[in-house]
């Protein structure tokens, strides 16, 4: 019959020990899934006892130190940048929420990482941001880190030093302690992007980056060496090969600038910027096999 279990007997067929001993199976059943549930509960409970207790005896914080060399802001002050307060529970903190903080607050900061210490303690880490870039705004330049973090003002009409002058990107509402945005449409990518790749191939001393035209960019170093990139296109092939080039370059003690033309791949130009003459009778292009010699490969210019 319909809802009947197969192969089920009816009570009618069943001799009186078979009855009992089937009436007795129903109720162990009925007890095994009346224990499961009370386990569950209690487990429930005694969790829910934890957390409670976690959040309103435990773990309360009473310990906050900030382990940090920072040139700009006392141990104290990146306290109460955190915002962290004495007393409060530390497992109701968002420790990204704190270290953001810090480093929105507190300018010259590049970067802060929170983490919790048991029983009680919380631990913060600094790491100074170094003003590495200069824009111009006005009658001022705003001084930005290596990764375009606005860290403040020169309070001058005069590019600081040693900060390298961006050229062709203007400030979208700077504010302290945020990313920089630019007006211009994907400066900030394409800013961001030159600057790794010179970090990536170990060129120092920058002095001059010019944006100004996106298919002819600019890297000034020391002043005295200008590199002509054209676009941002193979531009970590465009440093590699250049940096045999300026090293050449400088050997020969440069009294007068010059710029080297990188806009070929593969092949450097390099020339007298005042008398656009050249420094060498014939250029100089990348060995394309390994077979040729080192002393050729070191003579990338012209």
């Amino acid at each position: 019959m319909k809802g009947q279990r197969k192969n089920s007997v009816p009570d009618r067929q069943l001799s009186n020990t078979e009855r009992v001993i089937r009436d007795n199976e129903k109720r162990r059943k009925k007890k095994r899934r009346r224990d499961r549930m009370i386990y569950i509960f209690l487990a429930l409970f005694v969790a829910g006892a934890g957390i409670v207790l976690s959040l309103t005896v435990f773990f309360h914080i009473e310990v906050i130190t900030a382990t940090t060399d920072s040139l700009y802001y006392s141990e104290a002050e990146i306290i109460e940048a955190s915002g962290i307060k004495l007393g409060e529970n530390m497992f109701l903190q968002s420790l990204k929420n704190v270290s953001a903080k810090i480093e929105k607050d507190l300018p010259y900061i590049e970067s802060a990482k929170t983490k919790i210490s048991l029983p009680n303690k919380i631990i913060i880490q600094t790491t100074d941001a170094v003003p590495a870039l200069a824009v111009e705004a006005g009658d001022t330049y705003y001084l930005l880190s290596k990764n375009a973090k606005i860290l403040g003002t020169t309070g001058m009409a005069i590019p600081p030093d040693p900060a390298a002058l961006v050229r062709g990107l203007t400030l979208k509402e700077p504010e302290l302690g945020s990313i920089a945005e630019f007006n211009e449409d994907g400066g900030y990518e394409l800013l961001i992007q030159l600057l790794t790749s010179i970090e990536t191939n170990g060129l120092e001393k920058i002095t001059e980056i010019d944006l100004t035209d996106t298919v002819d960019l600019r890297v000034w170093i020391e002043d005295i060496i200008r590199l002509d990139l054209g676009s941002i296109n193979d531009v970590d092939k465009k440093l590699s090969f250049a940096k045999s080039v300026i090293a050449a370059e400088k050997e020969k003690n440069i009294v007068n600038p010059i710029y080297i033309d990188l806009r070929i791949l593969r092949e450097a130009h390099v020339r007298d910027i005042t008398t656009s003459a050249e420094t060498q009778p014939e250029p100089s292009k990348e060995p394309e096999s390994e077979s040729e010699s080192t002393s050729e490969k070191q003579t990338e210019s012209v």
